[in-house]
């Protein structure tokens, strides 16, 4: 009989922002809605933002969002069954390289195996394995230049670039080294439930090299899964947590304060499960993760979601999907705003106080 190992991915493990306000009793329960879903799977991997720090440093970096995460959730995830995280993002670096070092020690021995970032551009590319079931399971993770990370490429630290020149070959090199490989990206239009026609083909240039299975996360919404040839291809996973932000900031050289509200569409994630006989990819299941009020995720076992009809669905191969997709980004970004502010009262009411405003001062003069 043919033994079957099941690997999970799950997107953006997010625990900054209002997560620093949560009890500590709270956080070691954080993730106990996921345990049903993810007890029998061998491997567990997620995309870790932030770095870990017992107390948030104050101060303004430059056209940066900084996040910061509590020691106390690294047992609760583990106690979830996550045990392999990408730190290649675009947070991982938000207080330097000493705060790196630091978090990644914390990472490493609360149980973790960690990768795609480093030190040095050595580090940072450096694939790592385990060994699952008899599987050697080999990890390389990349980020998109344009989620504005700590970039490797003058030998300091960061993280390894996806708009390198020498990844496809980088891939063919670490699946030499092991049964089977996972590609991390974190990539995407932000907010947007669509992967760009450069994901679609990046992707599967990626399986073409090699990969069994690419990762993809940042978007902070579910972007769909795709079997491709031997392998499988989720282009963005969301997330298992999402929280309030309040943070000031600079931008151009100007600081104002920052606030990000979750909306419906960032509370609702995936757990890809990877089916694996023969080291090879034999099936492929999604289940749907809500998050709810207090941050808390839940995983929902065999249910219907939304999200299913977005299982390789037949527009992304249609010659028309860069038009659609630039369609999509125009409505979401600049239509539907436009049309939002319209249909707002207060908006017109404050339109109306500063036109009658102007008349009364033209008036007076």
């Amino acid at each position: 009989m043919t033994h079957t190992t099941t690997l999970a991915f799950v997107g953006d493990i997010f625990l900054s922002g209002s997560y620093r306000d949560v009890p500590d009793a709270a956080q070691r329960r954080m993730f106990e809605g996921l345990a049903g879903a993810l007890q029998n799977c061998s491997l567990v991997f997620g995309n870790f933002e932030g770095v870990v720090m017992a107390e948030e440093p104050s101060g303004l970096v430059p056209d940066k969002i900084r996040m910061s995460v509590a020691p106390a959730y690294l047992p609760a995830l583990r106690a979830a069954g996550i045990d392999v995280l990408s730190l290649s993002n675009n947070h991982v670096f938000d207080y330097g390289p000493a705060a790196f070092e630091a978090s990644r020690g914390a990472l490493g021995r609360a149980g973790f195996t960690v990768f795609g970032a480093g030190l040095s551009d050595d580090e940072a590319l450096a694939p790592v394995s385990r060994v699952v079931d008899g599987l050697t399971v080999g990890f390389l993770g990349f980020t998109c230049a344009s989620t504005n990370p700590a970039a490797t490429g003058t030998g300091g630290f960061g993280v390894a670039l996806r708009q390198r020149t020498d990844i496809l070959e980088r891939v063919a090199g670490a699946r030499r080294g092991c049964d089977l490989l996972v590609v991390s990206l974190h990539w995407g239009e932000e907010h947007v439930a669509w992967p760009s026609p450069d994901q679609l083909k990046f992707a599967r240039a990626l399986v073409d090299a090699g990969a069994d299975i690419v990762a993809g996360h940042h978007a902070h919404v579910f972007q769909g899964v795709e079997p491709y040839r031997h392998g499988v291809i989720a282009y963005g996973l969301g997330g298992i947590t999402i929280g309030r932000l309040r943070q000031r900031v600079m931008w151009s050289g100007v600081a104002h304060d920052y606030h990000f509200e979750p909306q419906p569409r960032h509370r609702r994630g995936a757990i890809m499960s990877v089916d694996i006989r023969n080291k090879r990819v034999a099936g492929v299941r999604v289940t749907p993760v809500t998050i709810g009020e207090d941050g808390r995720p839940h995983a929902h076992a065999g249910a219907r979601t939304p999200m299913s009809w977005r299982l390789a669905p037949a527009v992304w191969r249609l010659p028309g999907y860069a038009a659609f997709f630039r369609a999509v980004l125009f409505m979401q970004f600049r239509l539907v705003p436009r049309v939002r502010w319209l249909l707002n009262g207060s908006a017109w009411r404050r339109l109306k106080r500063a036109w009658f405003s102007v008349g009364q001062r033209e008036n007076i003069e």
